[in-house]
């Protein structure tokens, strides 16, 4: 496929994240930001740190301190958390893949763009497992960003080393020898237009 039918995509500057709940960068007031809500208050309470005042590193701790303080004391309501590993398992870190559980199937999406038209391909957790399913489904995305996308600060788009496309061959050669299973289970052969899929609206990915 020529250049110019590549999907361009500039890449963004990181926003500077904290691992403390509540806690959050303001960029437009340089800023690092403690917020909670309390109980019987449903306004969202919030406390500025500005890095102009106290420096980034110490503004930012000053902001996950105070946030820590509001859980100490019982002021801010503490919502419950996902479990770390069963997000390790369910979230890819990759944009376009995503993980889907329905009624009948359990499946690893990959979502991309070609000529402008959004397609999608299932991997299915029977038949590959789930962290084969999800492997897969990542490098098939990157294939599809090495072939259809063009990124503006590195000029392509390359696979990472370990997901390059001879994974991609491996893990979809294993998929298309697996046994089939029974009932409408989206197969890894299966790929379509976002336009005729609800899970367009369902997934709510980027590409």
């Amino acid at each position: 496929m020529g250049e110019t039918n590549k999907t361009v995509v500039t890449r963004r500057v990181p926003t500077p994240t904290s691992d403390v709940p509540g806690v959050f960068w303001l960029t437009s007031s340089r800023s690092w930001a403690a917020s909670w809500v309390e109980k019987g208050d449903k306004k969202r309470k919030q406390r500025i740190f500005s890095a102009s005042n106290h420096g980034f590193d110490k503004a930012k701790a000053l902001a996950e301190q105070h946030r820590r303080e509001m859980e100490r004391t019982g002021r801010a309501v503490v919502r419950k958390r996902l479990d770390s590993e069963y997000q390790s398992q369910h979230q890819s870190g990759i944009r376009g893949v995503n993980y889907c559980k329905r009624p009948r199937s359990k499946v690893w999406v990959s979502r991309w763009k070609e000529c402008g038209k959004e397609k999608i391909k299932y991997f299915s957790v029977r038949q590959l497992g789930m962290e084969g399913a999800k492997k897969a489904a990542i490098a098939h995305r990157r294939e599809m960003e090495r072939q259809h996308y063009t990124f503006k600060d590195r000029g392509q788009a390359v696979p990472p080393a370990d997901l390059n496309f001879s994974l991609y061959a491996v893990l979809m050669a294993k998929a298309m020898t697996a046994p089939q299973t029974t009932g409408p289970l989206p197969t890894t052969s299966t790929t379509q237009t976002a336009a005729a899929s609800p899970l367009s609206d369902t997934f709510g990915l980027g590409v």
